[in-house]
């Protein structure tokens, strides 16, 4: 299996978000009742950009992606008018319902109130549908050849840069969060994805670096980086337990297995290097410990069809480089088996989030 071929299999899909956030309907023309300052035509706009973006999402991709951000530039027009004709006793009367895929609530059952909860729901399901488009890119790269992985890099770049626009503006959006409020309304899983969107940016950073013949030793430290930058992302949900109700098993599991999984991708190289260094024993040892990693993701991964057959795959391509390491060994250059694996490369990160750009249409209000 050639590395290119293989490439797509390091990134783990998890679409739990972009599948399976869903919201109840809402119409602002009701909930307002077209008060006098904000014309009625312009929230049965508002209305139907939330019904196509949020509510039935059956567009192409790229569509909802750009209508998830026009509904959240006229959200903002109507947030100035908010407080002045929809609040009563210092609450909004505007209450919007959701679920929570990363909460382990599938069903519609939390109330956020106001504008401004409302869009950090809206802007997390198009922070995911950005993260989405780049996770297509790199599939379509193995399949058809393009985009290439520069611009599938610079996708999974942007969507980080747009989680990371998120968390900043948490403080100005989040006021007065319910108890019972969706995972993905928390400032700390926007910064979680973040770093997911970034690692997986490094992994295909790493593959580019193996394709213009970089050293193996430094593709090894580039895949450690994209491990790394995983494990940012497991430790920012363990230290913000308490501002999560729950998180999704399956979140958890999915940052594991890839970090893993990456860790997996760094041995493999680390053993193409000692080959290079003429060490067939260490080389060997590098892979037993790859596959004992791509072992216990397959027991994590248990339940998850798609992310079996993706680590089967993996372990496949890890088979053939462990059987050609073990005939050098053997035959070349005649060494035992080492008896410890050498030590982990350290992780060299280059993968940078992409600043986000808000985009602008004309005011309808």
């Amino acid at each position: 299996m050639s590395e290119q071929e293989t490439v797509a299999l390091s990134l783990l899909p998890f679409r739990d978000v972009w599948n399976g956030c869903v919201s109840r309907a809402f119409l602002f023309e009701s909930a307002l009742k077209a008060e006098e300052a904000i014309n009625l035509e312009a929230l049965r706009h508002v209305s139907s950009l939330r019904r196509r973006s949020v509510e039935n999402r059956s567009f192409e991709l790229l569509e909802q992606i750009e209508t998830l951000q026009e509904y959240w530039f006229h959200l903002q027009d109507l947030l100035s008018k908010e407080e002045e004709y929809a609040w009563k006793d210092g609450k909004s009367k505007l209450i919007f319902e959701w679920n929570s895929p990363l909460g382990f609530r599938d069903v519609i059952s939390h109330r956020l109130f106001g504008l401004g909860q409302e869009g950090i729901m809206v802007l997390f399901l198009c922070g995911c549908g950005f993260r989405e488009k780049a996770f297509a890119g790199a599939n379509q790269m193995v399949s058809d050849g393009a985009p290439n992985a520069t611009d599938v890099a610079v996708m999974f770049r942007e969507a980080a840069g747009f989680f990371k626009h998120l968390a900043e503006m948490h403080a100005s959006l989040e006021e007065d969060l319910p108890a019972d409020r969706p995972a993905e309304s928390v400032a700390a899983m926007s910064s979680c994805f973040e770093n997911i969107c970034l690692a997986e940016a490094q992994g295909i950073v790493a593959y580019r670096a193996a394709e213009k013949g970089t050293s193996p030793s430094v593709v090894a430290a580039l895949h450690r980086g994209a491990s790394d930058l995983f494990e940012e992302a497991s430790k920012i949900l363990r230290e913000n337990t308490g501002e999560f109700n729950v998180v999704s098993d399956r979140l958890k599991r999915f940052i594991a297995i890839s970090s893993s999984v990456q860790t997996s991708r760094a041995l493999q190289y680390m053993a193409r290097d000692q080959i290079l260094q003429e060490q067939g024993g260490k080389a060997v040892r590098c892979c037993q410990e790859a596959r004992d990693n791509l072992r216990d993701c397959l027991i994590v991964a248990e339940g998850s069809i798609e992310w079996i057959s993706r680590l089967k795959l993996e372990n496949d391509g890890l088979k053939e480089l462990e059987a050609s390491c073990e005939r050098d060994r053997a035959s070349v250059f005649m060494q035992p088996l080492a008896s410890m694996c050498p030590e982990m490369v350290e992780g060299k990160i280059l993968a940078k989030h992409i600043p986000y750009t808000p985009k602008k249409w004309h005011s309808i209000l």
